[in-house]
This record gives structure tokens, C-alpha cells and sequence, in this order.
């Protein structure tokens, strides 16, 4: 059991069966030996461009990712999974009226919005830096650029051989030169929703809680739950103690005390109703 997740927009409690996988990476872009003046622009190349350039080699307009070979192995939902995917909730106007957005990419929603967020994999820039971001004006060129990036991964992608891919890709680009360093990388992993561990979790819910449980196929994010279903073949679910305006990752980040006791007791609940299952 991994302490992760908790109650959702209706206050029901809900059993994650799953985790992306994760590779993160920086990219660097390397020119001069230090800032120079803008002036050269016209005959030092400047980094900064490379590395966006770079960048858009890595996915289309479609957000689809470029890297050769990055979706081969990936395992489809079973049919048993789909079924759930169908019925598990997804508030998507409260998620957009509370990100300030007015659609998710491409217009999905519905189960192709509730499909991506379990089972596609992605490529998001965390972060870039180059030169000069103070305020005002300052003209220079950079000496470097950085990009921070991860990729999402899911079922049956190997975060090892993608990161050779990528170094790969990048070569064959023309951008060979840049700096590739790895700051983690992690597999993707799932339970069977049918498996009797998540029945005495669903139990364990009906017992503590008014409202009926939700079964998510898996988090969009990322933790090592492959340690447990690939190392030891044992079953993995998260049931926790949080909520979903608790601002995960951002300042301020909290949880309520009712939750943080129930989640507990469901938990220990559990832990109960699968032993006695043996």
C-alpha cells in the first residue's frame, strides 16, 4: 500500500491501481565561453536558439512524440481496465475553471481525456534558462541553455533504452552536441483491478467512508510502485489521506485533518480485510 491520493470532488475515496513511469532529463546548449554581447549575433551562434530548436524536434503539433521507437511495447488497457476508465470520474470543468484553462489539448475530453491521462505518454519542458531574465533590458548573447524535461511513461516503456533513444534522436537531428544528463527515471506500473488486494481496499472503503469508492486505473503521476509489482510480483495500490485541492507541489500545499484521520482507518481497514482473505 502507498499512501497517495485520498477523496476526490464528491468526497468519495479512490483506490489508484497505477503510475506513470518517469524519465527526466536536462538538455543543454553550450556557445561561447561566457554572455557576450548581442552585437555578435550576427556571426556567433547563440545556444539558446539551438536548444529550441532542439526541443522541437521532440514532438508534433499533435503532441505526438518524435523520438523513434518511443511507443514500441507499450501494453494497451485490458477490457477490464476500459470498463473502469469508463466509469471513473473526471470533473473536467472544475479542473479547468481551476487552472484558469479553457481546454485540454487538442479539445479531448470525456474517456480520451480520462484514457491520456492513464495511459499516454507525454514530454513536458519543466523549465528554461538562458542569458539574461532579470528586469528590464540587458542585450547579450548567452553562453549556454538549459532545458529541463520529462517524459511520462507508461506500461511497457523502459525508461533506459528511451534515454538512449532520445540521445539517439538528438544525434541524428544534428544536435549531437548537447549535453544530455539524467536526474531519474522510473518504470510505469499496474495492479489488475480484480485482484483481491483492491477488493479489500474497495471494502475497506465502503466500511469507512459514506460514499462508494472510485477504482482510478492510474495516476498521471509518477512513484516507484515498480519496485513491488515487477521486483517482488506483489500487488500495488495507493489509498491516502489527501484531497484534490491540497495544491500538491505548489505553495501552501495541506491537507485536512478529517481526511488525514479516515484515510488512516482505511488504510489499517485494509491492511484487515486482505488478511483475512488468506
Amino acid at each position: 500500500m502507498w499512501e497517495f491520493g485520498g477523496v476526490d470532488e464528491d468526497e468519495r475515496p479512490t483506490i489508484t491501481l497505477g503510475v506513470k513511469g518517469i524519465l527526466y532529463v536536462e538538455l543543454e546548449a553550450k556557445g561561447p565561453t561566457r554572455d557576450v554581447h548581442s552585437a555578435t549575433a550576427a556571426i556567433v551562434d547563440n545556444p539558446a536558439w539551438r536548444l529550441v530548436k532542439a526541443l522541437d524536434t521532440l514532438k508534433d503539433e499533435k503532441d505526438r512524440i518524435l523520438i523513434p521507437q518511443w511507443y514500441r511495447g507499450i501494453k494497451p488497457f485490458t477490457k477490464e481496465e476500459l470498463k473502469y476508465l469508463k466509469d471513473e470520474p473526471l470533473h473536467e470543468k472544475a479542473m479547468k475553471d481551476e487552472l484558469g484553462i479553457k481546454s485540454f489539448i487538442g479539445g479531448m475530453k470525456g474517456l480520451e481525456a480520462k484514457k491520456a491521462l492513464a495511459g499516454k505518454p507525454t514530454c513536458t519542458i519543466c523549465g528554461l534558462v538562458s542569458g539574461w531574465t532579470g528586469p528590464r533590458s540587458k542585450t547579450v548573447l548567452p553562453a549556454k541553455a538549459l532545458a529541463k524535461v520529462d517524459f511520462r511513461l507508461v506500461v511497457g516503456q523502459k525508461p533506459k533504452i528511451l534515454l538512449k533513444e532520445l540521445k539517439r534522436h538528438l544525434k541524428a537531428k544534428g544536435y549531437g552536441d548537447l549535453v544530455v544528463r539524467e536526474y531519474g527515471m522510473e518504470e510505469a506500473a499496474r495492479t489488475p483491478p480484480g485482484h483481491p488486494f483492491v477488493k479489500a481496499a474497495v471494502k475497506a472503503a465502503e466500511q469507512e467512508y459514506p460514499t462508494q469508492p472510485v477504482v482510478s486505473i492510474s495516476s498521471a503521476g509518477t512513484g516507484p510502485m515498480y519496485l513491488f509489482t515487477r521486483n517482488l510480483k506483489a500487488p500495488c495500490i495507493c489509498i491516502g489521506v489527501g484531497y484534490p485541492y491540497s495544491r500538491g507541489h505548489s505553495p501552501n500545499e495541506n491537507m485536512r485533518i478529517q481526511d488525514f484521520v479516515k484515510g488512516t482507518k482505511w488504510l489499517v481497514r485494509t491492511i484487515d480485510n486482505f488478511v483475512k482473505t488468506k
